[in-house]
């Protein structure tokens, strides 16, 4: 949690050179995308084609995701999330493994910021608030830290709910209920939406192997 509030400051020191450095940014205005362009030869000014476009990116980030878990390079990350001491001990450099893994989930995060801008054709201020580093953070939270499709099924929820509560009386109120959800996830099921499934599946499994070797028992002496 430290680490995501770095984050956000980081984020709102970035919000200030933005907006100081006018030439480069824009400013307030922001800079304006004319054209989406091409993308190999193919023009991706539609929203269809621009949706596909967005889609197959996610569709390789997430299998990038999963094979980068289970190479060697996520088992160290694993054994480090939990025993950072005991990884050192092996002779693991846990900061190179740490700087690594930063910089692949920025180059994500840059990429994901280039297809938002070029869909919008705008680039603007509100892009490196730290509201928007927050909603980020609370799209993880709620899906699932630790997980791959736990962000992704949070920022879905997280961006409905933030729709249709918009669109009730409420709506001026959308942070506040916003606001609660996030705490309840937070104190009820703290490993978020997916992380708690996960948990919930792994504890079963263990009581399930105890049951299946007294069934057979049971039914050998009934035999």
């Amino acid at each position: 949690i430290y680490f995501a509030m770095i984050t956000l400051a980081i984020a709102q020191i970035q919000y200030f050179f933005a907006f100081e450095l006018v030439s480069l940014t824009g400013g307030e205005n922001g800079v304006q995308v004319p054209t989406r362009g091409w993308f190999f030869g193919y023009p991706i000014d539609g929203d269809i084609a621009y949706y596909y476009l967005t889609l197959a990116f996610v569709v390789l980030g997430v299998a990038f995701a999963i094979r980068l878990v289970r190479s060697p390079f996520g088992t160290v990350l694993t054994a480090m999330r939990e025993n950072e001491r005991r990884a050192i001990s092996l002779g693991y450099v846990t900061n190179n493994f740490k700087l690594a893994t930063f910089v692949m989930s920025g180059t994500l995060a840059g990429l994901a910021g280039a297809l938002f801008a070029i869909g919008n054709r705008l680039s603007g201020l509100d892009g490196v608030t730290w509201q928007t580093s927050g909603k980020v953070v609370m799209m993880t939270v709620l899906g699932g830290i630790g997980t791959i499709f736990g962000p992704i099924i949070g920022a879905g929820l997280f961006e409905s709910l933030e729709y249709f509560v918009s669109k009730t009386p409420i709506g001026d109120k959308t942070n506040i209920v916003l606001g609660l959800v996030f705490a309840l996830v937070v104190l009820l099921a703290r490993r978020g939406i997916v992380g708690e499934i996960l948990h919930a599946t792994i504890r079963r499994e263990p009581l399930r192997e105890q049951a299946e070797p007294a069934h057979a028992a049971s039914r050998a002496e009934a035999s």
